[in-house]
């Protein structure tokens, strides 16, 4: 008979945390550890030092993990809260050169993980990020209107990529921005904005591939942070809250003061090029049609400025913040 797994403490450090889901996941899916690290080509006992808390994962194990789980994003950003909550704070001024074995280890890890990538179909992630954050040290860390590029691309994918996908990536970039956030000095209003915008499309995305409960949290997060954003991004949010908690079922009160809280934040005023369609859809519900004969609306459908019509970004003077 096997022996027990020792248990883990979730609460004990974030890589514990990392850990504890990953036995978590492992063990909704009643697969073994031998199983699990064949699948991910590593040795079980190292997995089970993942698990434990024992060993702190690269980030490409966890890319692979994830995959095999079906996650969702979210042992993607456990790992990216894990890193960040244990990596060493970066010196406000300008790196000249990192230390030499420092350096070279960061070689040795892109070049294994390079030669490894025919074969895993995973590219050394966790190396490539630390290759830029040497580079950002030497030209300078992303603007507020590189975010907001970003923010707006994002937008843009919600529709077309896979959810899992864009969960992870929303995750990671999210992380990245409070670290931005921190160190800016300059146009707090749109960096208010970048941070609520981005939460906004997490708390989406994760409604729409299905996690209800995390969505739910992000949603809340969301709409605090839209409140430092300005009325009609609180606006959005409450009303994107809105209507993917009328397709999940949420009690209807809730959907209600959503709606109310955008139509308050906005005091009647259209945002953008609103269409019609969101008056059929409580009538639609009240009548019975399942809610799978509808289709829910992403981020630059509903409601969107005039210029992402374009193959360009919209400059920051648009007023619909999606």
């Amino acid at each position: 008979m096997p022996r027990p797994a020792d248990s883990v403490d979730p609460t004990k450090s974030p890589w514990h945390l990392l850990g504890a889901a990953l036995r978590h996941w492992r063990e909704q899916q009643k697969a073994s550890l031998d199983d699990i690290a064949r699948r991910a080509h590593m040795d079980s006992s190292i997995l089970a030092r993942y698990e434990r808390g024992d060993r702190r994962p690269p980030a490409e194990a966890v890319q692979r993990l994830e995959t095999i789980f079906g996650a969702g994003g979210i042992l993607s950003a456990l790992h990216a809260n894990a890193v960040a909550s244990t990596s060493t704070p970066v010196s406000p001024a300008p790196a000249q050169a990192k230390h030499a074995d420092d350096m070279d280890h960061l070689r040795r890890q892109l070049l294994a993980g390079l030669a490894l990538t025919g074969a895993a179909a995973a590219l050394p992630m966790d190396g490539i990020a630390r290759l830029r954050d040497v580079v950002d040290d030497r030209v300078g860390a992303a603007g507020v209107e590189e975010w907001e590029e970003l923010a707006w691309e994002y937008a843009h994918q919600v529709a077309t990529r896979p959810l899992p996908e864009l969960i992870s990536d929303l995750s990671v970039d999210l992380l990245t921005l409070q670290k931005a956030m921190g160190s800016a000095d300059t146009a707090p209003a749109a960096w208010a904005r970048v941070n609520s915008h981005i939460t906004f499309l997490l708390a989406y995305a994760l409604g729409s591939a299905g996690h209800a409960r995390e969505s739910r949290h992000w949603w809340a997060s969301a709409r605090r942070a839209a409140s430092r954003a300005g009325e009609d991004m609180f606006a959005t949010v409450c009303a994107f809250e809105a209507v993917q908690a009328l397709y999940e079922d949420r009690p209807l009160p809730i959907v209600v003061a959503r709606a109310e809280e955008a139509l308050a934040a906005t005091a009647g005023r259209p945002c953008g090029r609103a269409r019609p369609e969101p008056r059929r859809w409580a009538p639609a519900r009240m009548f019975g049609r399942s809610s799978a004969t509808r289709k829910q609306p992403s981020p630059t459908s509903t409601s969107r400025p005039a210029s992402t019509s374009s193959s360009r970004p919209p400059s920051r003077a648009t007023t619909c913040p999606v």
